[in-house]
C-alpha cells in the first residue's frame, strides 16, 4: 500500500485529547499531568511520519515564553512547565477552566469572582514587571487548580510592550499595541462576564460590527454592575500600570492591600520529580507507538 498524507492530528506521545487550539493540542500525560504538543498531521510520506502545520511557530513561541518565565521567580497564578521538548510541553493537569465555570453556572459567585480577578490582575502585573503581556486573557485561557486558584495558560500571544497583537480574541481585545491599556481592557471584559454571566457584546452577532463597536468604545452601561467604575476605567485604559489596577481591585473587592495570595507554585523538588516522571512516560509512550507502527506496517505489506 503506497504511503499517504492525512488530515489527522499526530503526536509523538499519543494520548487522549483534552483540547485543541491554534498553538497546539493538549493530551493526557502521566498521572496529574498533560502534554501540550505542536499541531502536526500524520504523513506516511515523510521520514518522521508527520508534517508540521503553519501553527507550529506559535507553539515554539509559547515554549520560549514559558522558558523565559521559568528563569524568573515564577508567579503562583501562572501555569508551570516541568519539562519542555520540541515534541511537547508537560504541564500540571488543572481541574477546569473559567470558561467551564461560566458554561456550567452562568456566572461566578462573588467570592470566587473576587479571588479570580485579583489573581488574574496580580499575574498580569507580574508579567508587566518583566515588560511582557499575555495578550489573550479570556476565560478558556484561565485555568483553575483543585483549590480553585487561577493558573493562566496559553502564552502563544505573549509579547513585549509596544508590539502588535495579532492573535487575541474579541471582545477581550481591541486593535491596540501590546501594553497596559490592551491588557486592562481584557481584565475589564473578564470582570463584565464574571459579574453578569454574559460576554461583552454577546447580543451582537456580526463580527465586523462587534469589532467596530469595540474600537469606537460603544460599550454597554456598567453603572449598576459591581465595581462598574473599575470596569469602565479598564475599558478606557485609565490605569497607568497593571499593578495600579491590581491594588484598586484589592480595595474594591474588599480584600485589602495586605491580602496574601493563597496560591502556590510547585517547588523545585516537585518540578524535578514531575520532570523525571514525564521523561519516563514519554520514553514508554514512544516505544509503544513505534511498536504499533511496525505492527501496522507488517499488516499492510
Amino acid at each position: 500500500m503506497p504511503p499517504k498524507k492525512y488530515n489527522i492530528l499526530w503526536s509523538a506521545f499519543g494520548g487522549k485529547l483534552v483540547s485543541a487550539g491554534r498553538d497546539g493540542v493538549v493530551c493526557h500525560g502521566p498521572t496529574g499531568m498533560v502534554v501540550k504538543a505542536p499541531r502536526r498531521l500524520k504523513d506516511d510520506t515523510t521520514a518522521t511520519g508527520y508534517r508540521d502545520t503553519d501553527s507550529v511557530p506559535y507553539f515554539e513561541h509559547e515554549r520560549a515564553m514559558l522558558a523565559l518565565m521559568q528563569e524568573k521567580l515564577l508567579h503562583p497564578n501562572i501555569i508551570q512547565s516541568v519539562l519542555s521538548t520540541s515534541d511537547g510541553v508537560f504541564l500540571p493537569l488543572m481541574k477546569e477552566s473559567l470558561q467551564n465555570v461560566l458554561d456550567r453556572d452562568g456566572r461566578a459567585n462573588d467570592d470566587d469572582a473576587t479571588r479570580w480577578l485579583v489573581q488574574i490582575a496580580s499575574a498580569a502585573a507580574w508579567l508587566e514587571s518583566i515588560d511582557y503581556f499575555h495578550g489573550d486573557l479570556r476565560p478558556p485561557n484561565i485555568l483553575l487548580d483543585a483549590e480553585g486558584h487561577v493558573k493562566i495558560c496559553d502564552f502563544g500571544n505573549m509579547a513585549r510592550r509596544g508590539e502588535t497583537n495579532y492573535g487575541a480574541t474579541i471582545p477581550y481585545y481591541k486593535d491596540q499595541k501590546v501594553g497596559p491599556a490592551s491588557e486592562q481592557h481584557a481584565i475589564g471584559s473578564l470582570m463584565y462576564v464574571l459579574f453578569t454571566g454574559h460576554e461583552l457584546l454577546h447580543d451582537v452577532d456580526d463580527y465586523q460590527t462587534k469589532d467596530r463597536m469595540l474600537r469606537d468604545g460603544q460599550l454597554p452601561p456598567v453603572e449598576n454592575i459591581r465595581a462598574g467604575h473599575v470596569i469602565q476605567d479598564c475599558w478606557a485604559g485609565r490605569y497607568g500600570t497593571l499593578e495600579q489596577l491590581h491594588s484598586v481591585l484589592l480595595v474594591e473587592m474588599g480584600l485589602g492591600l495586605e491580602y496574601k495570595n493563597p496560591a502556590v507554585c510547585l517547588t523545585p523538588e516537585e518540578c524535578a520529580t514531575k520532570a523525571a516522571e514525564c521523561k519516563a512516560w514519554g520514553k514508554m509512550r514512544r516505544a509503544w507507538l513505534e511498536e504499533c507502527r511496525q505492527r501496522n506496517a507488517k499488516r499492510n505489506t
